[in-house]
C-alpha cells in the first residue's frame, strides 16, 4: 500500500512540473519574441491541458463506482453520481437520447446551439464565447447562472476552456477551469469551477444510427455554495442535469425543424 501512494505521487508531481514547465516555456517564448499573444498562450494552455481534461473524461467513463441518482426511462434519461478523490468533489454522469442525426446535431451544437444557451437553458443568464480556435478544436467561453433557490442571493458565473477531439462517429468536448485577462473573479459574482474530466460525447445510437444521437454527460461544478455539504446537493444537482436534458431537447427540435424546412427549399 506504501509502495502504491508513492507511486502515484510521484506520478502526480511529474504532471505537476510537466504542467509547469510547459507554462514557463511558453511564458519565455512570449517575452522573448514579444509578439506571441495572450490568445496564442491560452491556445496552447487549451491544447496541452485539453488532452490531460481527456484522458480524466474517458477514465470517468470506463469507471464502475457510478451511484444510481434518478432514472427516467420514459424520457431516456438516466443520471449517475460519484465521488472523486481526485477531484476532492462529485461528478454527474447524465446518459440521454436526443432523436436527430450525430453529425448534424454535433455541428449544430458547435456553431449554434452553444452561443444561445442563455435562450434555451433555465439555468444560464448569459454565455459568452470569448475566443474560438477552429483549427486546434478550442474554445474559452464565460458563463453567468441564474440565481436560484438556497439562499443564494450572489450571482455565480465561471470561465472555462473547451477543447474537442474527434474519433470515428464519436465527437468528444472536455471542458475545464481557465483565465482570461478582464474576466478575473469579482465581488459581485461567485467564481465556480468547472473540474477536469467534465465534458460530453455523442455518438450514434446503435439501435437507431441514422436517426438518433446518445448523449453522454460528465459534470463536476463547484459553484461554492457554502455551509450546504456537497453531497446534499448532489441530488439538486441532478434534477437540473434533467432540466438541462429538456430544454436542450425542446430547443433542438426547434433547430432541426428549420433544417428540414431548409433542405426542402
Amino acid at each position: 500500500m506504501q509502495t502504491i501512494i508513492v507511486l502515484e505521487f510521484i506520478l502526480e508531481t511529474m504532471h505537476f512540473l510537466q504542467d509547469s514547465i510547459l507554462q514557463d516555456v511558453i511564458l519565455q517564448d512570449h517575452l522573448l519574441s514579444g509578439n506571441l499573444s495572450v490568445a496564442k498562450f491560452v491556445n496552447e494552455e487549451c491544447k496541452h491541458k485539453g488532452e490531460r481534461a481527456l484522458e480524466k473524461f474517458r477514465f470517468n467513463l470506463e469507471r464502475k463506482d457510478w451511484v444510481l441518482e434518478k432514472d427516467f426511462p420514459e424520457e431516456g434519461i438516466t443520471i449517475k453520481s460519484v465521488y472523486d478523490e481526485e477531484t476532492k468533489d462529485y461528478f454527474l454522469y447524465t446518459v440521454a437520447t436526443l432523436d436527430y442525426e450525430n453529425e448534424w446535431l454535433a455541428k449544430d451544437i458547435l456553431e449554434h446551439t452553444l452561443d444561445a444557451t442563455a435562450e434555451w437553458s433555465s439555468d444560464c443568464k448569459e454565455l459568452t464565447v470569448v475566443q474560438l480556435w477552429h483549427a486546434d478544436r478550442c474554445a474559452l467561453v464565460h458563463q453567468v447562472f441564474q440565481k436560484r433557490a438556497l439562499g443564494i442571493s450572489v450571482m455565480r458565473d465561471v470561465v472555462y476552456s473547451m477543447y474537442g477531439h474527434i474519433e470515428g462517429d464519436r465527437r468528444t468536448t472536455v471542458m475545464f477551469s481557465s483565465k482570461w485577462p478582464g474576466l478575473e473573479p469579482t465581488k459581485k459574482m461567485v467564481r465556480g469551477t468547472v473540474n477536469k474530466g467534465s465534458g460530453l460525447m455523442l455518438h450514434p445510437d446503435p439501435e437507431h444510427p441514422s436517426t438518433r444521437t446518445l448523449m453522454h454527460w460528465m459534470a463536476s461544478l463547484d459553484m461554492k455554495i457554502p455551509l450546504l455539504p456537497k453531497g446534499i446537493l448532489v441530488p439538486i444537482y441532478a434534477i437540473g442535469c434533467r432540466q438541462y436534458i429538456l430544454d436542450l431537447r425542446r430547443y433542438q427540435e426547434a433547430r432541426w425543424r428549420m433544417h428540414l424546412d431548409a433542405m426542402r427549399g
